[in-house]
């Protein structure tokens, strides 16, 4: 007699399991549309560090994948995470030495919708792009420009007439020079431009120096 009333709830049981296992798997956000509508909906949990490709999500009881080009972005609050669509280029760039070659500027991949990481919204948006490889992509959104900072390995040949010259890898910072340029409003920051490296954490407090310098202009 026990066991057979052990039945229902273990049934019971499970079923309540597979219930929370599901809602578990998805987070409360909103989805940006094309007409900058905002949506409130259930985004499917996954691993941010990676670049999603497209996102799975639940709006009024449809479970449904939305692809890049289909939004504007998207916004996870809870996870502090917000992500913009943009169609880019990311460039190829050398980021080993022993695979340097002739050209400074690295060639550009193919045109591509894709969902961008929001790093630092201000005077600037500094936003980050993963691509197939694992490698991190940074663009800057100013004013009427929109484009990608890096650091990029060349052979530098010398003087063409030298034939016997041994051709030199140089680290081309394309960075430096494109911050400067966006940033020369606060020209005691370049100190900190020549100085960082191209990652995450240091562009995010790049970015908020420059701001605060910028505030501090404002207040004078």
């Amino acid at each position: 007699m026990k066991k057979n009333c052990s039945i229902p709830f273990i049934v019971c049981i499970l079923f309540l399991t597979s219930v929370h296992a599901q809602k578990n798997n998805y987070v409360d956000g909103f989805l940006i549309t094309l007409q900058s509508d905002t949506i409130a909906c259930s985004i499917q949990k996954r691993n941010w560090k990676k670049q999603p490709p497209d996102i799975h999500v639940k709006s009024s009881a449809k479970d449904s994948a939305v692809i890049p080009q289909s939004i504007k972005g998207f916004v996870i609050p809870s996870l502090q995470l917000e992500y913009v669509t943009r169609a880019v280029s990311p460039a190829r760039f050398i980021d080993k030495a022993q695979n340097a070659n002739n050209s400074k500027d690295p060639d550009l991949d193919t045109l591509q919708f894709a969902f961008l990481k929001t790093l630092h919204k201000g005077t600037f948006n500094l936003y980050k792009f993963i691509d197939g490889l694992g490698r991190n992509h940074f663009f800057v959104d100013a004013p009427d420009n929109f484009l990608e900072i890096y650091t990029n390995y060349y052979l530098y040949l010398g003087d063409s007439r030298r034939v016997y010259d041994v051709p030199v890898t140089v680290l081309d910072k394309q960075f430096e020079f494109v911050l400067k340029v966006l940033m020369t409003s606060c020209r005691p920051i370049f100190g900190i431009i020549e100085n960082i490296q191209l990652n995450e954490e240091n562009l995010k407090g790049l970015f908020e120096v420059y701001d605060k310098c910028m505030a501090s202009k404002k207040e004078e």
